[in-house]
This record gives structure tokens, C-alpha cells and sequence, in this order.
């Protein structure tokens, strides 16, 4: 007895062609727009690294010419410390942003009950008058650490806060932002690559 076969199909030689042709385009878009982002992910690299060693010379600068013996640094963070800026990460899009202040985070967190960074501030029952540090936390904004070594704060101490502030808020989500996508366009490369040998 005949065994029965099921019927295969097979596409046209000019279907194939096609088909390889677009995987070809695809692939060529897609390894065009990873070497740009390469560029721009070398270029942030180098914006980073030049706020950052201007932000540490400038902090050396205004420590050398410190007349009152006060070292500028870590050494000089207390329990007053606090994020001025947060990152914000958006899931339907794999890209990193700043949120303007803190006050901003805490309004989102209170209407999402997502307290992460901590308890909103509570006002005082008593009455009695806030300090300064307290009217700013009741505020939600932060204190500037400027502000600790009072009004007449060297140029170059402010310049290096300065340096430091635009890495952070500028360049570090950009540059979070363009590693992700490179990840990204990685695992579509390897995918059309695949399907192109398939293909072929």
C-alpha cells in the first residue's frame, strides 16, 4: 500500500528573494543606527569624564585656597544630606530621566502609595517655628550642602557642584538611556542575522 505524503509547499524563487533582500535591509538599518548610538555613547563618555575631572578640580582648587582650614568633602556630610535629584525609570520605555526635585518624586509617590525614598514630612502640632533645615524638608526640597558653609562660598567650590550636577542630571541618564538601546539593537542583530542564515 502507497503510503500517503502531506503536500509540500514551496515559495517562489522571486518570494525567497525577497525575503532575503528585506532581511538585508533590515539588518543594514539596524547596524546603521548601532553605530550611531556607538558615536553618542563615546561622545557622553567623554562629556562625562570631563564634568567629572573638572567638578574634582575645582573641588581641589577651593580646597587649597580655603582660608578658614575647612576641607571641602565627604568629611563634611551629616544626617542633613539629601538626594536632590531622582532617577526615573519608565517602563513601556527602556529610557532613564531626572525628575525635577524631590518634591516632585514624593507628590508621585504619595498618589501611588510608593513611599521609596521615605515618609512625606509631617508639620509640627506644637506651633513652634521651623528651623531652616526643617522648612525645606517640610517643603520637600532638599537642602543645598552649599548652604552649610554659608553665603560667601568660594567660585570654584560652587563650579565643581556645578560639574557634578550636570553629569548627573544630564549626562548619566543619556548615557544609561543610550547603553540600554544598544543592548537592544544587540539581540535584533542576532535575530535578523539568524533568520538571514535561515534564509540563505
Amino acid at each position: 500500500m502507497a503510503e500517503a505524503h502531506e503536500p509540500t509547499t514551496t515559495l517562489p524563487a522571486s518570494t525567497l528573494l525577497e525575503s532575503k533582500q528585506a532581511l538585508t535591509r533590515s539588518l543594514d538599518n539596524l547596524l546603521q543606527r548601532y553605530l550611531s548610538l556607538l558615536d553618542q555613547h563615546q561622545k557622553l563618555q567623554q562629556d562625562l569624564n570631563n564634568h567629572l575631572s573638572n567638578g574634582y578640580l575645582s573641588l581641589a582648587q577651593a580646597n587649597f585656597s580655603n582660608p578658614n582650614r575647612i576641607r571641602y568633602g565627604q568629611d563634611c556630610c551629616d544626617d542633613r544630606m539629601q538626594a536632590s535629584t531622582i532617577v526615573s525609570v519608565k517602563d513601556a520605555s527602556p529610557s532613564f530621566s531626572v525628575l525635577d526635585s524631590v518634591a516632585e518624586y514624593r507628590t508621585l509617590a504619595s498618589e501611588t502609595n510608593d513611599l521609596k525614598f521615605g515618609p512625606l514630612p509631617e508639620k509640627h502640632a506644637d506651633g513652634h517655628e521651623s528651623t531652616f533645615e526643617e522648612k525645606d524638608k517640610a517643603s520637600g526640597t532638599p537642602i543645598d550642602p552649599l548652604k552649610w558653609f554659608g553665603i560667601l562660598v568660594p567660585p570654584a567650590l560652587r563650579a565643581s557642584q556645578n560639574n557634578f550636577k550636570s553629569a548627573v542630571i544630564d549626562v548619566v541618564p543619556a548615557l544609561a538611556s543610550v547603553s540600554n538601546e544598544m543592548k537592544g539593537l544587540e539581540i535584533e542583530v542576532r535575530r535578523t542575522r539568524k533568520r538571514l542564515k535561515k534564509a540563505n
